[in-house]
């Protein structure tokens, strides 16, 4: 069960880091650019129109559901076989989520 309670509160940082990255990506806290305005710097024919990023709000509802289903399974002393096959990989890929935003911030300092 301790195991458990280290997977939820990685689970739920790493979540919240990475929400929080991915907003302030969006405002211009990083730059003077967001990153709409960086990707609009480098024109192609396989950027998908803006309104299709919409999805990643129905995404970041639907990793929030997951992180509080988590944690409703641990108050109620549920086995979550779920937390225990996933491990590690949840919260390694919110740090691959969140780290991405720092080269895109980055690659506009050079320009």
């Amino acid at each position: 069960m301790k195991r458990n309670v280290t997977y939820l509160t990685l689970n739920s940082l790493t979540l919240v880091f990475t929400l929080m990255m991915n907003f302030l990506s969006g405002t211009t806290v990083f730059g003077s650019k967001n990153v709409g305005q960086i990707s609009a710097m480098f024109p192609n024919l396989f950027a998908p129109s803006s309104y299709a990023f919409a999805i990643w709000g129905l995404i970041y509802l639907l990793l929030i559901a997951f992180v509080m289903h988590q944690w409703v399974a641990w108050y109620r002393k549920k086995e979550d076989t779920q937390l225990r096959q996933i491990g590690l990989s949840f919260s390694l890929a919110n740090i691959q989520m969140f780290l991405r935003v720092i080269p895109t911030q980055a690659e506009l300092e050079r320009f």
